[in-house]
Protein backbone atom coordinates (compact mmCIF):
# COMPACT_ATOMS: atom_id res chain seq x y z
CA UNK A 1 0.00 0.00 0.00
CA UNK A 2 1.49 3.43 -0.83
CA UNK A 3 2.48 5.41 2.04
CA UNK A 4 1.12 8.98 2.87
CA UNK A 5 3.56 11.48 2.17
CA UNK A 6 4.09 15.02 3.82
CA UNK A 7 3.79 16.97 0.95
CA UNK A 8 0.26 15.31 0.54
CA UNK A 9 -0.97 16.00 4.21
CA UNK A 10 -4.15 18.88 4.38
CA UNK A 11 -4.13 21.62 6.57
CA UNK A 12 -6.94 19.71 9.22
CA UNK A 13 -4.28 17.03 9.05
CA UNK A 14 -1.01 19.29 9.43
CA UNK A 15 -2.97 21.17 11.72
CA UNK A 16 -3.81 18.24 14.14
CA UNK A 17 0.32 16.95 14.04
CA UNK A 18 0.61 20.95 15.29
CA UNK A 19 -1.80 20.10 17.90
CA UNK A 20 0.00 17.17 18.98
CA UNK A 21 3.03 19.05 19.26
CA UNK A 22 2.02 21.17 21.45
CA UNK A 23 1.31 19.04 24.32
CA UNK A 24 4.80 17.77 24.12
CA UNK A 25 5.73 21.48 24.34
CA UNK A 26 3.71 21.76 26.97
CA UNK A 27 5.31 18.94 29.09
CA UNK A 28 9.06 20.28 28.29
CA UNK A 29 8.13 23.86 29.15
CA UNK A 30 7.17 22.66 32.73
CA UNK A 31 10.18 19.77 32.99
CA UNK A 32 12.94 22.79 31.77
CA UNK A 33 11.55 25.46 34.20
CA UNK A 34 12.18 22.94 36.94
CA UNK A 35 15.34 22.46 35.44
CA UNK A 36 16.95 26.13 35.49
CA UNK A 37 14.51 27.46 38.37
CA UNK A 38 12.62 29.62 36.30
CA UNK A 39 9.41 30.27 33.69
CA UNK A 40 9.83 28.64 30.09
CA UNK A 41 7.43 30.00 27.58
CA UNK A 42 6.94 27.63 24.30
CA UNK A 43 5.64 28.99 21.36
CA UNK A 44 3.07 27.36 19.32
CA UNK A 45 4.08 24.74 17.03
CA UNK A 46 4.52 25.69 13.30
CA UNK A 47 4.78 23.31 10.08
CA UNK A 48 7.47 23.03 7.35
CA UNK A 49 9.00 20.92 4.67
CA UNK A 50 12.24 20.08 5.55
CA UNK A 51 14.33 21.18 2.19
CA UNK A 52 18.11 21.07 2.72
CA UNK A 53 18.66 24.41 0.84
CA UNK A 54 16.40 26.40 3.08
CA UNK A 55 17.68 25.45 6.12
CA UNK A 56 19.38 27.99 7.30
CA UNK A 57 16.35 30.44 7.32
CA UNK A 58 15.05 27.82 9.88
CA UNK A 59 17.76 28.10 12.20
CA UNK A 60 17.74 32.02 12.03
CA UNK A 61 19.36 34.27 13.46
CA UNK A 62 22.14 31.56 14.81
CA UNK A 63 22.84 29.33 11.60
CA UNK A 64 25.74 28.23 13.83
CA UNK A 65 25.73 26.65 17.45
CA UNK A 66 24.26 24.23 19.72
CA UNK A 67 22.23 21.15 18.53
CA UNK A 68 21.62 17.39 20.24
CA UNK A 69 19.92 14.83 17.75
CA UNK A 70 17.61 12.19 18.95
CA UNK A 71 15.75 9.14 17.13
CA UNK A 72 12.95 7.85 19.22
CA UNK A 73 11.11 4.84 18.67
CA UNK A 74 8.17 2.73 20.26
CA UNK A 75 4.31 3.30 18.76
CA UNK A 76 5.95 5.59 16.67
CA UNK A 77 9.28 6.50 14.83
CA UNK A 78 10.54 10.49 15.16
CA UNK A 79 13.11 12.37 14.54
CA UNK A 80 14.00 15.47 17.31
CA UNK A 81 16.53 17.94 16.83
CA UNK A 82 16.79 20.19 19.50
CA UNK A 83 18.78 23.83 18.32
CA UNK A 84 20.06 26.27 21.56
CA UNK A 85 20.89 29.73 21.05
CA UNK A 86 23.99 31.45 22.35
CA UNK A 87 22.00 33.22 25.84
CA UNK A 88 19.83 29.69 25.87
CA UNK A 89 22.88 27.48 26.06
CA UNK A 90 24.53 29.56 28.75
CA UNK A 91 21.35 30.17 30.56
CA UNK A 92 21.07 26.41 30.68
CA UNK A 93 25.13 25.73 31.50
CA UNK A 94 24.55 28.11 34.40
CA UNK A 95 21.89 26.41 35.92
CA UNK A 96 23.54 22.84 36.01
CA UNK A 97 26.83 23.57 36.61
CA UNK A 98 27.33 26.91 37.58
CA UNK A 99 31.12 28.25 37.77
CA UNK A 100 32.48 24.82 36.15
CA UNK A 101 30.91 26.01 32.82
CA UNK A 102 33.88 27.15 31.95
CA UNK A 103 35.17 23.65 31.42
CA UNK A 104 34.32 22.01 28.08
CA UNK A 105 33.88 18.43 28.84
CA UNK A 106 30.94 19.34 31.57
CA UNK A 107 29.10 22.35 29.07
CA UNK A 108 28.86 20.20 26.88
CA UNK A 109 27.75 16.96 29.20
CA UNK A 110 25.58 19.70 30.66
CA UNK A 111 23.80 20.49 27.43
CA UNK A 112 23.07 17.03 26.48
CA UNK A 113 21.70 16.16 29.76
CA UNK A 114 19.69 19.34 29.37
CA UNK A 115 18.13 18.35 26.62
CA UNK A 116 18.04 14.46 26.88
CA UNK A 117 15.25 15.96 29.83
CA UNK A 118 13.72 18.47 27.30
CA UNK A 119 13.38 15.97 25.15
CA UNK A 120 11.95 12.95 27.11
CA UNK A 121 9.08 15.60 28.47
CA UNK A 122 8.36 16.66 25.22
CA UNK A 123 7.79 12.94 23.82
CA UNK A 124 6.26 11.85 26.88
CA UNK A 125 3.10 14.37 25.98
CA UNK A 126 2.69 13.21 22.78
CA UNK A 127 2.88 9.69 23.71
CA UNK A 128 -0.23 10.72 26.57
CA UNK A 129 -2.05 12.38 23.89
CA UNK A 130 -1.76 9.52 21.31
CA UNK A 131 -1.32 6.56 23.83
CA UNK A 132 1.58 4.82 22.49
CA UNK A 133 4.89 4.81 23.91
CA UNK A 134 7.84 6.82 22.89
CA UNK A 135 11.28 6.40 23.99
CA UNK A 136 14.41 8.81 23.07
CA UNK A 137 17.93 7.18 21.98
CA UNK A 138 20.89 8.76 23.35
CA UNK A 139 21.50 12.41 22.79
CA UNK A 140 23.95 13.00 20.05
CA UNK A 141 25.39 16.85 20.27
CA UNK A 142 27.03 18.89 18.02
CA UNK A 143 28.52 22.57 17.76
CA UNK A 144 29.23 24.15 14.38
CA UNK A 145 26.82 24.94 11.50
CA UNK A 146 23.30 23.87 12.11
CA UNK A 147 22.58 22.93 8.62
CA UNK A 148 24.63 19.87 9.15
CA UNK A 149 23.11 19.08 12.15
CA UNK A 150 19.80 18.95 10.38
CA UNK A 151 21.38 17.17 7.47
CA UNK A 152 22.37 14.62 9.59
CA UNK A 153 19.05 14.38 11.68
CA UNK A 154 16.68 15.10 8.72
CA UNK A 155 18.15 14.80 5.22
CA UNK A 156 17.63 10.80 4.68
CA UNK A 157 13.97 10.83 5.03
CA UNK A 158 13.16 12.50 1.76
CA UNK A 159 10.79 15.90 2.90
CA UNK A 160 9.65 15.53 5.89
CA UNK A 161 7.40 17.42 7.87
CA UNK A 162 9.02 19.74 10.67
CA UNK A 163 7.24 20.62 13.57
CA UNK A 164 9.22 23.78 15.30
CA UNK A 165 8.47 24.33 18.52
CA UNK A 166 10.82 28.09 19.51
CA UNK A 167 11.30 28.29 23.42
CA UNK A 168 12.04 31.38 25.12
CA UNK A 169 13.57 32.31 28.96
CA UNK A 170 12.53 35.80 30.38
CA UNK A 171 14.85 38.27 28.87
CA UNK A 172 15.86 35.59 26.42
CA UNK A 173 13.88 36.69 22.64
CA UNK A 174 15.04 33.34 21.88
CA UNK A 175 16.81 30.34 23.54
CA UNK A 176 16.19 27.05 21.63
CA UNK A 177 13.85 25.44 19.09
CA UNK A 178 12.33 21.89 19.31
CA UNK A 179 12.37 20.20 15.38
CA UNK A 180 10.55 16.98 15.28
CA UNK A 181 9.59 15.23 12.11
CA UNK A 182 7.83 11.28 12.08
CA UNK A 183 9.20 9.18 9.85
CA UNK A 184 6.59 8.16 7.06
CA UNK A 185 4.95 5.59 8.46
CA UNK A 186 4.47 7.33 11.65
CA UNK A 187 2.48 10.16 10.13
CA UNK A 188 -0.03 7.38 9.45
CA UNK A 189 0.23 5.77 13.23
CA UNK A 190 0.02 9.77 14.69
CA UNK A 191 -2.76 11.03 12.55
CA UNK A 192 -4.62 7.50 12.64
CA UNK A 193 -4.74 7.71 16.86
CA UNK A 194 -5.85 11.28 16.28
CA UNK A 195 -8.78 10.31 14.18
CA UNK A 196 -6.93 12.75 11.33
CA UNK A 197 -6.50 9.79 8.51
Amino acid sequence: MRRLLSSELSTSQIDALRSLSGFGGADAARSLGQLISGPVEMGAARASLYQRDSLESLFAPEPTGVSVRFRAEGGARVRILVQLTREGASRVADALIGAKAGNATLYRSALAEAANILVSSYLSGISAAVGMTLVPSVPELSVGPLEDSGAAAFGDLGEPLLLVTDFRFPGTPLAGRIFMAPEVEALEALLGTLGAL
